[in-house]
């Protein structure tokens, strides 16, 4: 009987685990961003799209070396915008040749 019990506890709280942790989930600023950017639609692909869009712009800024100058100016024109990595990795992109030829 114990042992029953014992089993039915431990399914019953690891049941509830996944509640707990969707309870205590918050987004990360990219879900943020592109919440407010399709706020007013119910295209769940178009967010999707841009979460993955976002999380790839990211993770290619983070494997890039950038002088400080270009990452000031393109960090204050992605702020200017909501944040958007895709938009700072745009920056970036276009600055860094225009840098190495001397403009």
């Amino acid at each position: 009987m114990l042992k029953k019990f014992f089993i039915l506890f431990i399914i019953l709280f690891l049941s509830d685990c996944g509640q707990v942790q969707r309870r205590l989930f918050t987004p990360s600023e990219i879900e943020i961003y592109c919440q407010k950017i399709f706020s007013n639609t119910d295209e769940s692909d178009s967010l999707n799209r841009c979460i993955q869009q976002e999380r790839d712009a990211k993770d290619r800024l983070s494997k890039m070396t950038i002088p400080p100058d270009i990452e000031r100016r393109c960090r204050q024109l992605s702020a200017s915008t909501g944040g958007s990595y895709q938009v700072m990795l745009t920056c970036v992109q276009k600055e860094m040749p225009a840098k190495r030829r001397g403009k």
